[in-house]
């Protein structure tokens, strides 16, 4: 997943960066079958001379067809709204036209030397959220990028990203108070890398990417990978302890801020947080600070020092997982479909591994959701399922259905699985054709409210390898490893149908 190197390199990047690729290329490298193409599918119908019309209106307007694209992907599509979501649909369709008329927003904005980070989003009632001390930071390296640049235009338009650069907890629901929003950057730089785009030109640091389908275990590059996120999740939480202090330090003098009124006829005062008491004839002042005002304070502090902790953590243990990489190359000897170290509890039934071989088939293609594929891969492997619209017979429901991290709770597993472990922490209990959930909120998973889930393939010298669908919000089948620690951490239950 992109890094905090290549997000500001991305940023920094002009408006027109070609990032390595020709739309030649481009067209080559995207799965135009299995990707959410937005309006490139229902305006263009994913033709490769229409897509092109489109993206020869956006070098002529100077802007980079390999971002517009990511853009439009990352947004997705409104019926009500042009390209980009950004201005309402106006029929007749024009897709020409109408790229034309959001590029000269996008260069229009470009050069717009008045602009700063939106920092709040109105609409959806985060306002004054970020700390003044984020936004003077936030606001210097802005003008750093200068005029011209893809940051200038996401920063400027886009709450969420200027959230995702400079107060990335702010994305999260328990910060803003109101929903969780995605990390836009993020997801353009992961669709660029995906096509073969490099950020290097823009001084970005390359660290290896956990979706690398080369198949190759590079330990240099993964080492160097590992140091990398180290120092971006630690160099974040320093930046973080400034930023509690800076706010706790205003906080503080803004106590002193408030008027004071008499409370007596001539010799107290308060707010009801500071009180000044006159003594000695009225040649003495004393001053006076309620204990609950500074402990709220303190408080506040406490758990954001103890939240953003956590959240380094988290971070490290994603870092260190990127040791491992997915085994999509047939040349790998770990490719799917290998024979599995059998694990305790006897020889793994034939109907399982008939079931995890028939994904190894699917990768790259199509799966939908997470939890969509789950439920086909339980369908044939026991020919009961999860999820409706696939048909067959479902599992009696006990909970809402719906979070991928609860379905271990949310169906009635009696007569299907043999057992489930909850909170699993050892290798010794993870099983070929398992079924695993993800937490919500899990910082090496990227998860978010819904939390993630897939099945096992085999556990092999410390590294697990599984199937899942929708990684990285693409919605196809991937073939990935982690080390079992990175595996486990995060993961709250293993569904073992055998």
């Amino acid at each position: 997943m992109a890094n905090t190197s290549e997000i500001k390199a991305f940023c920094k990047a002009p408006i027109n960066a070609t990032f390595g690729l020709t739309t030649d290329e481009l067209w080559k490298k995207i799965n135009w079958q299995n990707t959410a193409t937005a309006r490139f599918y229902y305006w263009c119908h994913d033709n490769e001379s229409e897509v092109k019309a489109v993206w020869k209106k956006c070098q002529e307007k100077g802007v980079s067809p390999v971002w517009f694209t990511a853009y439009e992907f990352v947004e997705g599509y409104n019926a009500s709204l042009n390209w980009l979501n950004h201005f309402p649909y106006r029929p007749p369709l024009d897709p020409v036209g109408d790229c034309g008329t959001t590029c000269d927003w996008i260069v229009s904005t470009s050069q717009n030397s008045s602009l700063s980070p939106a920092w709040d989003d109105p609409g959806g009632g985060t306002v004054g959220m970020v700390p003044q001390s984020v936004r003077q930071n936030g606001n210097a390296e802005f003008a750093k990028w200068g005029l011209g640049t893809i940051g200038h235009v996401y920063g400027a338009g886009t709450a969420a990203a200027a959230w995702a650069i400079w107060y990335p907890q702010g994305l999260k629901a328990e910060y803003n108070g109101v929903q969780n929003y995605g990390n836009p950057l993020a997801q353009c730089v992961d669709l660029i890398k995906s096509w073969g785009g490099s950020l290097s030109d823009y001084g970005a640091e390359s660290s290896p990417s956990q979706d690398n389908n080369t198949g190759s275990n590079n330990i240099a590059n993964a080492t160097t990978g590992i140091i990398n996120g180290l120092t971006h999740a630690f160099s974040n939480l320093l930046s973080s302890v400034d930023n509690i202090l800076d706010e706790m330090f205003n906080e503080i003098m803004e106590l002193f801020t408030k008027s004071l009124s008499a409370k007596s006829p001539i010799d107290y005062f308060s707010n009801g947080i500071l009180h000044i008491k006159t003594v000695y004839k009225d040649r003495l002042v004393k001053v006076g600070l309620e204990d609950k005002a500074l402990q709220n304070i303190i408080d506040k502090a406490s758990q954001s020092f103890k939240h953003n902790i956590v959240n380094a953590q988290n971070a490290s243990i994603g870092a260190i997982g990127q040791i491992t990489t997915d085994k999509n190359d047939d040349n790998d000897s770990n490719i799917a479909g290998g024979t599995p170290t059998p694990p305790a509890g006897g020889s793994e039934p034939a109907n399982i591994r008939n079931a995890i071989n028939q994904s190894k088939g699917e990768v790259g293609k199509w799966g939908g959701q997470c939890y969509r594929y789950a439920g086909l891969y339980l369908q044939r492997a026991t020919g009961r399922q999860i999820y409706y619209g696939l048909g067959g017979t479902m599992l009696p429901l006990r909970g809402a259905g719906s979070h991928a991290a609860r379905i271990s709770t949310d169906w009635d597993w009696s007569g299907v699985a043999t057992s489930i472990t909850s909170q699993p922490t050892q290798a010794n209990q993870i099983k070929s054709g398992d079924i695993f959930t993800i937490d919500s909120y899990q910082a090496n998973w990227g998860t978010d409210v819904w939390g993630h889930v897939g099945f096992v393939d085999k556990v092999e010298n410390g590294t697990v390898y599984y199937y899942e669908a929708n990684y990285n919000n693409t919605q196809l089948v991937y073939y990935h490893s982690r080390t079992v620690a990175n595996f486990l951490a995060g993961c709250n239950a293993l569904i073992h149908l055998w």
